[in-house]
């Protein structure tokens, strides 16, 4: 899964993240807007945040840094070169 760009592994993680898992909608896609709004819901799981407030930015910070950054290994970086993209 992505957020900020940052692709995480989150394999140690598949009970939650895999198939059946309670946020299985994450696996293999950008969920930067998702995490902003604590959502699981599919049409938020997507890179776009470019409509959100600042608290909805202040709280995609500091779950991102505070739990992602600490949890999760980043083994890559989304290319958006070619426009916002959702699947990984």
């Amino acid at each position: 899964m992505a957020i900020k760009g940052n692709v995480f592994d989150v394999s140690s993680a598949k009970d939650f993240y895999g198939k059946g898992g309670s946020y299985e909608v994450f696996a293999g896609k950008d969920c930067t807007r998702a995490i902003a709004l604590w959502t699981k819901n599919p049409s938020d799981v997507k890179a776009d945040i470019s409509d959100l407030n600042k608290d909805q930015l202040e709280q995609l910070d500091t779950i991102y840094n505070t739990l992602y950054k600490v949890k999760y290994k980043i083994v890559g970086v989304m290319d958006y070169s070619k426009g916002i993209q959702s699947e990984l």
